[in-house]
């Protein structure tokens, strides 16, 4: 099935809207696991 993008520039910034939320979440993935690591020592 082809589905005709009659609008590049919105897949684009589709494209960059997913991309920003996951880097973003990966950011904030890592900051937990540090904070977690940080009040776990004994």
């Amino acid at each position: 099935m082809k589905i005709k993008n009659s609008n590049p520039s919105l897949g684009w910034g589709v494209t960059g809207f997913g991309l920003a939320h996951i880097l973003l979440g990966t950011i904030d993935m890592m900051e937990r696991k540090r904070d977690k690591n940080k009040f776990i020592n004994f």
